[in-house]
Parts: C-alpha cells; sequence; structure tokens
C-alpha cells in the first residue's frame, strides 16, 4: 500500500462498514454495486470497474430508512483485488441538494447510533451462556444486561434491520429490500456538461495550512474560482460548505455564481463564487473552527424589517419594476447580499429595460465583483437613455438644449 493510501486508512474520520446498493449512472445506462462503508462525506464503492480517478460520478446510494440519496461525488481513490476492501474505489461527496444531506446526515447518525449502541453492549459474564433473545417471548427471554435496555424498534424506529451488522436487539428481523429504483435523471446538459440538482458544494482541503491560506486570499477578496464541470447559473446561490481537514467538521458560507467558464481547457472551466459578507461575529467563528475544527453548520441571517417590508412589496406586486429595484437597492447597498441584488435587479430589469437607475445599480453590483464588460456595458446604456431623455424633454420645451462643447 503506497504512503498516502495509508494515511487515509488512519485517518480519524469514521467509517462504518454497511453494505446499501449504488446505482452509478454512466454513458447512458445504470450499473448497480454496493458499498463496503461510508463516512460523513464519503464512501467505499466494491466494483471491479475502473471508475475515473479525480472525475465526478453521478451516484444514487439507496439509504435504508432514509431514502435514495442522489449526489455527484469525486471518485478520490481505486484500490485492487490485493486491498483489503478491494477491488474498489473511495468517493468523496462533492455536490447534492440540501434535503440530500439532510437524508445522508439522517442516515450516518442511525449508523453511529448503531456502532455505539452496539460497542456499549457488555460481554456475558465468565461461565455463564449468554440468553438468546426471542422475538414475542418479552423481557423474560432477554439477558439481564438487556432488560432494561430499548428494543430495536424504539431504538431505530423507521427501519427494522436495515444495516450489514446486525444488532444485538435484532435476533430474527430482517431487512426489507428497497423498492425497484427508477432511472437516474443524467445531471449533463446538452453540451454533456454536469448540472448538479443540488445547491451545497464540497471543499476540502489537504491540511489546515491550505484552509489558512484559503481563508487570508480567497476568503478575504471575497469570492473564488472553483474548478468543476458542474453548471450553475449566474446569480445562482450555493451552500459553500469547508471541511476542516483534521476533524471532518463543517463550516458553511453562503455563496453566489457569478461567473461561468464551460469552454477551453478542462482543467480551466468552472464557477466564480462570491462570498456573502461576513460579520464580526462569523469570522471569530471561522477563526475558532480553523483552530480547532468547530463546526458551523447555519450561519445567522438577520433579516430586518425594511427587507420584509421590501419582499412583500415584490410578492403582492411581483411584476413591477420599482418593487423588485427598490428590492435590489437595498440587497446591494445594506443587506451586503450580493447574489439577492443581482436576481432582483435582473428580473426588474427584464421588466423595465429604459430604466436608467436599474442599469445604475447592476453597474454598482457588478464593479463590486469586478466584472469590467458588464458595468461598462450598463454605464453605456445609462449614459444612452439619459441623453435620449434629455433629447425628449427639449423637443417638448421642458429642458435646455446641451451647451456646444
Amino acid at each position: 500500500m503506497n504512503n498516502e493510501g495509508a494515511r487515509r486508512d488512519q485517518r480519524r474520520f469514521p467509517r462504518y462498514t454497511v453494505q446499501i446498493p449504488v446505482l452509478v449512472h454512466r454513458h447512458g445506462t445504470d450499473v448497480s454495486i454496493s458499498t463496503a462503508d461510508v463516512s460523513r462525506h464519503g464512501a467505499f464503492l466494491r466494483t471491479s470497474e475502473r471508475l475515473p480517478l479525480r472525475q465526478l460520478v453521478q451516484l444514487r446510494f439507496r439509504c435504508p430508512g432514509v431514502g435514495d440519496v442522489e449526489a455527484m461525488c469525486m471518485v478520490a481513490r481505486l484500490v485492487g483485488a490485493d486491498h483489503p476492501r478491494g477491488p474498489g474505489a473511495g468517493v468523496d461527496l462533492f455536490a447534492l441538494s440540501k434535503d440530500a444531506k439532510k437524508a445522508w446526515e439522517h442516515f450516518i447518525a442511525e449508523l453511529r447510533a448503531r456502532d455505539t449502541f452496539d460497542d456499549a453492549a457488555p460481554a456475558p459474564s465468565p461461565g455463564r451462556a449468554p440468553t438468546t433473545p426471542v422475538p414475542g417471548d418479552g423481557a423474560k427471554a432477554r439477558p439481564d444486561w438487556l432488560i432494561n435496555q430499548p428494543t430495536l424498534a424504539e431504538a431505530l424506529p423507521r427501519t427494522t434491520t436495515p444495516f450489514a451488522r446486525v444488532s444485538p436487539l435484532a435476533v430474527g428481523t430482517e431487512a426489507p429490500p428497497p423498492p425497484p429504483a427508477a432511472p437516474i435523471a443524467p445531471s449533463v446538459d446538452e453540451h454533456g456538461r454536469a448540472t448538479a440538482h443540488g445547491s451545497v458544494v464540497m471543499m476540502r482541503f489537504p491540511d489546515v495550512t491550505t484552509l489558512r491560506y484559503f481563508l487570508t486570499t480567497d476568503l478575504e477578496r471575497g469570492g473564488t474560482f472553483l474548478h468543476t464541470p458542474l453548471v450553475k447559473e449566474i446569480g445562482q446561490k450555493i451552500d459553500v460548505v469547508m471541511l476542516h481537514p483534521e476533524t471532518d467538521d463543517e463550516f458553511h458560507l453562503e455563496g453566489t455564481v457569478i461567473r461561468r467558464v464551460l469552454s477551453g481547457r478542462a482543467e480551466a472551466r468552472g464557477l466564480g463564487i462570491f462570498f456573502k459578507a461576513l460579520t464580526p461575529q462569523t469570522r471569530e467563528q471561522l477563526e475558532d473552527f480553523a483552530a480547532g475544527g468547530i463546526e458551523i453548520v447555519d450561519l445567522a441571517n438577520v433579516v430586518t424589517d425594511r427587507q420584509l417590508e421590501l419582499e412583500a412589496a415584490v410578492a403582492r406586486e411581483p411584476d413591477s419594476a420599482e418593487a423588485l429595484e427598490a428590492l435590489g437597492s437595498y440587497l446591494l447597498d445594506e443587506a451586503s447580499d450580493l447574489g439577492g441584488a443581482l436576481t432582483a435587479l435582473t428580473r426588474a430589469l427584464v421588466l423595465g429595460p429604459s430604466v436608467v437607475s436599474i442599469h445604475a445599480s447592476l453597474a454598482r453590483a457588478y464593479r463590486r465583483i469586478g466584472d469590467t464588460v458588464r458595468v461598462r456595458a450598463h454605464e453605456r446604456v445609462a449614459e444612452a437613455l439619459l441623453h435620449m431623455q434629455d433629447r425628449l424633454r427639449v423637443s417638448f420645451g421642458v429642458g435646455e438644449p446641451p451647451s456646444a462643447a
């Protein structure tokens, strides 16, 4: 085993031994394989098929008691038949929906509870044969140490025995087979580029030094570029989850897609992400996370009464350019929500393409992310509209003609 593989096997992140069906969508077909073990942010797949290393694959994990979890995963490593767990592939979760992430977290929590319960069960006393619990015989058929313990149905109310390792309370039970799987809808566009259903993207760092470098460079500048084949729309919000390299804990950042590179060399393609401005409290939490891996799953979002009023106005008049412009300008100038501002102002522009102030606000928004092309385009349109308005005022006798230079 090479050094990298040895380091991975010595990692502190817990893996849970469980065999569940997995569908791999490749070349227009679904191939059924299974897991050997899973972790909070990945899995090891038993397969003799050679998956593309360092490439994204579309997977559907069939998790008993939870449901199907679809995710785009990065093939992180391949091992052969001589490996203790081989042949197979280790995959890292890369992009998935928020609902899928919650379902996966729930599945991992059940596995953690299963292992904790199994490890806590004491061994039978020396010289005393263990008592085998018989379903339906009540507490008398259970060994002394189990009499006051919860039943499996109480411990795992949504499942019977969904796991490869059987709990000592589950003798005589059998996991029901999963329902037939529907084909995976291919997550690619008409050009074959990956399009994730979800809005959660994982960021991994090889060590703490690299994590701190990211915090002091990209995050300080307000954004980063993700090298990925995923396709997202400009203005779409995504949850960027930073994973601590030593503790596997998470820190969530709210990001907005502001740039897309979909052509050219494969290694140059990706998404430009703008991060929402961090509050002083969030910066302290981020420092704690970098120092010790303290998990921050949900950053508090304070919504002011003014924002609620503006959003209510848009809800009442969704086709009002004025209401959308007011909301967009507030999000841009007061709430530091660039993604929300771009969304609202772009919708306003569709409804009011000749409104000078909308173009001016969009120019300010794009200036913040350094998109000089769009800045200049909106400024030129605003200047042309102002010039046209001046000429109309003169023609109606309500304005002065421009002085000759």
